[in-house]
């Protein structure tokens, strides 16, 4: 088993103008880098994605929303952090909102004298019939009518975070099509209702249609949704949540959308110093996230972003060395489901990229090296996290949660060995679940704390005498 190290963010592949905030930033605040790149992303990706798609070499087109999840424990500044650059969305939300209040009410009159001209239509329509006149001229006007019924106004909402899936589909519909689920303390999101329906937001990372039948109230239809997920969270929040729900975040390839990642903390070593703070740079990120932002009010479609020629043979090529580590004893074949959303998320990283740097024309070839680095970097971290390989947070808690429940359950039982079948029945919930205890108790075997023997069909964990010999002052020798 290895011990997958946290590997140094290659900072100096960012593009200019998301580096520079990104370093003033940490200069100032001194949050861990990734955490504040994410932060950074997770922003740009909200007010790009409305604007930009991009295709892909293979000719597949899709959105360039990203789903970011940044672990950090408490006092990592984590608000500070997303506060510094959601500023722009929220004031850009908070101005069209205003707008909107003032088009709906214009929208209200125009509909109710529109209704009116309706109801009179249809009173000289009732007239007719009953006296048995003809209704045809009444009939196309009515046609007419219908037709300059007054369109309602789209409103900005663009941030949820304590909301249904159907109120965040139903947002979208009534909105501009484009939406960001943000939240530096994700646990409420985790286990609140905004995650209930994890195919549904699988399909909103892919911008799939969607079409929502209601009985009793109006049908609805969203042809182009966009939702970006940016989420920071405390490592005990996320451990009971993929405790519960692990296989299922897994399998169905939710987690396997996300950028993640779990920088080491800088708590320690923030000293203040004596110096005046400058904010120029992320003044300036500021401004062009704002103009990204109000540019998107008039797209009505997005633009579709492709490689130039080098950037498309350097995609196909990552691509194919992605395929090749899916193979057995691989790099990817333990995160394989990671690896199938790896190259999708690299490109939507070099058209992000692309555009936040206002450049024109195809997206080049030192765009793609800089989101293959910062994707190959994320490949490492979800490796270290989440592989059956890698000594991660989650395996580390549910093996340590593990060797205390048969710490005390050797002081109960007076008893060396347990039958592996009583474990999945009677031990912590969390580690019920086959692969999670699987890889717990393989941790305690790589350890040297317990072995397994099986008899027959029959297996059995032994405990390391030398590591429980408190639990007991008289062991009996079934151990090892």
């Amino acid at each position: 088993m290895k011990n997958f190290q946290i590997r140094r963010f290659p900072i100096e592949h960012i593009p200019e103008s998301i580096k520079n905030p990104i370093l003033e930033t940490y200069a100032n605040i001194q949050a861990p880098i990734p955490l504040v790149f994410a932060s950074a992303l997770g922003a740009i990706s909200l007010a790009c994605q409305r604007s930009i798609n991009v295709q892909r070499p293979n000719g597949l087109i899709s959105p360039c929303s990203l789903y970011l999840l940044t672990i950090a424990e408490s006092g990592e500044r984590k608000s500070t952090v997303d506060k510094i650059f959601r500023k722009p969305i929220t004031e850009f939300e908070r101005k069209r909102t205003a707008i909107f209040s003032s088009q709906i009410i214009h929208y209200e009159a125009m509909l109710s004298a529109w209704n009116v001209e309706k109801k009179a239509i249809l009173s000289s329509i009732k007239k007719c019939t009953i006296k048995g006149e003809s209704c045809d001229q009444l009939k196309e006007q009515l046609i007419e009518h219908n037709l300059l019924a007054p369109e309602r106004p789209k409103s900005w909402k663009m941030i949820y975070t304590d909301a249904t899936p159907e109120a965040i589909k139903r947002g979208l519909f009534e909105s501009n099509g484009s939406a960001g689920i943000i939240s530096d303390e994700a646990g409420d999101i985790l286990f609140g209702r905004a995650l209930t329906d994890l195919s549904a937001i699988n399909s909103l990372w892919s911008g799939d249609a969607y079409q929502v039948d209601r009985v009793g109230s109006s049908s609805y239809s969203v042809s182009d949704p966009r939702l970006t997920l940016s989420l920071m969270i405390q490592p005990n929040p996320l451990r009971n949540y993929l405790g519960k729900s692990d296989t299922i975040a897994r399998s169905i390839g939710f987690l396997a959308r996300f950028l993640v990642a779990f920088p080491q903390s800088t708590q320690g070593e923030r000293f203040i110093e004596d110096r005046t703070h400058s904010w120029t740079c992320v003044s300036e990120f500021h401004d062009r996230l704002e103009s990204i932002l109000e540019q998107s009010v008039s797209n009505e479609c997005p633009q579709t972003l492709r490689f130039c020629h080098a950037a498309k043979e350097r995609w196909i090529e990552v691509q194919n060395e992605v395929e090749l580590d899916l193979g057995k004893g691989r790099f990817l074949s333990d995160i394989k489901d990671f690896a199938s959303k790896l190259s999708e998320n690299i490109a939507r990283l070099a058209a992000i990229f692309h555009t936040f740097e206002e450049k024109s024309g195809p997206i080049s070839l030192e765009t793609l090296n800089q989101a293959v680095e910062i994707g190959v970097w994320y490949a490492f971290e979800f490796k270290r996290l989440f592989s059956d390989e890698g000594r991660n947070f989650l395996n580390d808690d549910h093996s340590t949660k593990l060797e205390n429940w048969l710490f005390d359950l050797s002081i109960k039982t007076s008893s060396l060995h347990i039958q592996k079948n009583y474990i999945r029945q009677y031990a912590p919930y969390s580690l019920r679940n086959k692969r999670i205890l699987d890889s717990a108790l393989n941790d305690l075997v790589q350890d040297g704390k317990v072995c397994i023997n099986t008899f027959g069909k029959m297996s059995y964990v032994y405990l390391n005498k030398a590591h429980f010999a408190n639990s007991i002052e008289d062991w009996p020798d079934r151990g090892f």
